[in-house]
């Protein structure tokens, strides 16, 4: 993986020029999409009590869907509050990178969760964050998660499949997603070694209906097939 990663920064370096001005001109031509509006924590259902922290970037607060119950919250928590008295939490901002959500988590006041979902690592992905430094912050946000809110439970999302989104040219989408692809295999294996930590795969035919209108971020179709993957898992080990 040491080497994977250096050949990578060696060909991200030559293409340099090239891609600053085709992410630059992709950031003024993509459409900016707003938060999902909706209630950020709440408690729903009946049953054995649950409490769920949602945390991370755009996707983690439903860009890409106009409401809240729309969102990959939205519909986890629907799913949950069948055989759960859900209490849940969104910590999230659009555009954050790792070390923006630690600054994020820092602020917030000490509580109890259960288990903690995290979506973090696309913003840090394009703006040119290495694997080892977002190993690094990766873990000091688990460690501040661990002591903040009492959890051992975590549910790692995986960045998402840019290579299929046509809205980013060539050669700046093989690069994204060479990256992409790099941080997930890191991320899993970080996974794969911590008995409380869940990779989360989705195994799905990815085409345009997953995409929001931006082209970018998830469609309400992929948020609600993502919200029953984690919603799987929970039920699982629960």
């Amino acid at each position: 993986m040491r080497f994977y990663s250096l050949f990578f920064e060696i060909i991200q370096t030559v293409l340099l020029p090239i891609l600053k001005w085709q992410g630059k001109k992709l950031r003024k031509n993509i459409v900016e999409l707003p938060e999902a509006q909706g209630p950020r924590s709440g408690s729903m259902g009946v049953g054995q009590k649950l409490s769920i922290l949602i945390i991370g970037d755009s996707s983690a607060c439903g860009v890409g869907v106009k409401s809240m119950s729309k969102s990959l919250a939205g519909y986890l928590i629907k799913a949950l509050s069948r055989n759960y008295e859900c209490n849940w939490k969104i910590i999230a901002k659009s555009g954050l990178k790792t070390s923006d959500l630690i600054r994020l988590i820092e602020e917030e006041p000490v509580s109890l969760f259960n288990l903690v979902i995290i979506s973090i690592g696309m913003n840090d992905i394009t703006s040119g964050v290495s694997r080892e430094r977002w190993l690094k912050e990766l873990n000091t946000l688990k460690i501040l998660v661990q002591n903040k809110f009492k959890t051992t439970r975590f549910i790692f999302c995986p960045m998402p499949p840019v290579g299929k989104f046509k809205i980013i040219p060539n050669p700046l989408k093989r690069i994204l997603a060479l990256k992409v692809n790099l941080f997930n295999v890191s991320l899993s294996e970080i996974c794969n070694k911590d008995p409380n930590s869940t990779y989360l795969l989705i195994n799905l035919t990815f085409g345009e209906e997953m995409l929001a209108s931006d082209g970018f971020h998830p469609s309400e179709k992929f948020y609600k097939l993502w919200g029953l993957a984690i919603h799987d898992i929970i039920e699982n080990e629960v």
